[in-house]
């Protein structure tokens, strides 16, 4: 099957350019454009966008020549995650000049990625109209392409890493009360959950209360672990039940009791560990990641 890198050797050739005149081009060393023909799995968009140029062909020639999932997409999406992750931790401390250095970048990936057709830079769009908004300090335009981005994807039986980080940014610019219905519809859906099921049920509610944490209301977070507590967790469903203790230590947390909080969560985390032997599996990091929300937001309002 042809692959990117192959096709770009391919074209490379036929228009007679040197290997090292291309990868100057594009910006990248000789020796990386080699590892990318053989490897194309970690290219860069924008790189991909230069090698083409660089050639004169488009990025509609490249899907015309390619399956879907060959195009250099991948890499520009875990990029603009982590991007809009940066959004979410950057925006409560009101940094509105790194906001607008992201929102460049986020700008210039969506740009790149939009001929594709590809419903990740779909998405990203509607983010960056919200985020835009933001910008502006247009606060009903912000709601409502908040609204519009969380209905589109809270439609999804199963979410992507991608989609799940874009769910929890476009959270951030909602009133908790809307976040809480469409999460208790997402949860409510029909049908018994298979092993996945129950997986995704767990991720729904770990989202759930970390969208409470964003909202910095103390009493958000306080209902958000009611829900989770008064849920029966399945059997082995670690998931799920490693989210029902992590509440006591939240709690704790919230009347200032953060001393003896930190110790319980540090105690979960190593019970966790030993049951999956791998401090990066899912059920570790989903934990670390609403403490690491909880510490960084740190909810306080009442109203």
């Amino acid at each position: 099957m042809n692959t990117f890198g192959s096709t770009l050797e391919n074209w490379r050739q036929a228009r007679g350019i040197p290997a090292k005149d291309l990868a100057r081009q594009i910006g990248i060393s000789t020796a990386t454009y080699h590892r990318s023909v053989h490897d194309s799995s970690s290219v860069r968009l924008d790189d991909a966008v230069n090698a083409l140029n660089a050639l004169r062909y488009s990025f509609s020639d490249l899907q015309e020549t390619l399956p879907p999932e060959t195009l250099p997409l991948q890499a520009a999406l875990s990029d603009t995650e982590h991007l809009v992750v940066d959004v979410m931790q950057v925006y409560y401390r009101t940094q509105k000049k790194q906001l607008r250095r992201l929102q460049k970048q986020i700008s210039a990936l969506q740009e790149q990625g939009a001929a594709s057709g590809n419903s990740g830079f779909t998405l990203l769009a509607d983010f960056l109209t919200l985020f835009q908004s933001e910008l502006a300090q247009d606060l009903t335009a912000t709601e409502n392409a908040a609204e519009h981005l969380y209905q589109k994807i809270s439609q999804q039986d199963l979410l992507t890493s991608f989609e799940q980080q874009l769910l929890l940014a476009s959270a951030v610019y909602l009133p908790f009360e809307r976040v809480q219905a469409i999460f208790s519809h997402m949860l409510n859906a029909p049908g018994e959950p298979t092993d996945t099921g129950r997986g995704q049920v767990a991720t729904l509610y770990r989202q759930f209360l970390q969208s409470a944490i964003h909202t910095r209301r103390r009493a958000a977070v306080l209902e958000a672990c009611n829900q989770i507590e008064s849920r029966e967790a399945g059997h082995a469903d670690y998931a799920f039940s490693s989210l029902k203790l992590l509440c006591r230590p939240i709690r704790l947390y919230l009347n200032d009791r953060r001393e003896l909080a930190t110790r319980l969560f540090r105690e979960l985390q190593r019970d966790c560990l030993t049951i999956t032997g791998n401090p990066n599996h899912a059920l570790n990091q989903g934990i670390a990641m609403v403490w690491l929300d909880l510490v960084t937001f740190d909810p306080k309002e009442e109203a």
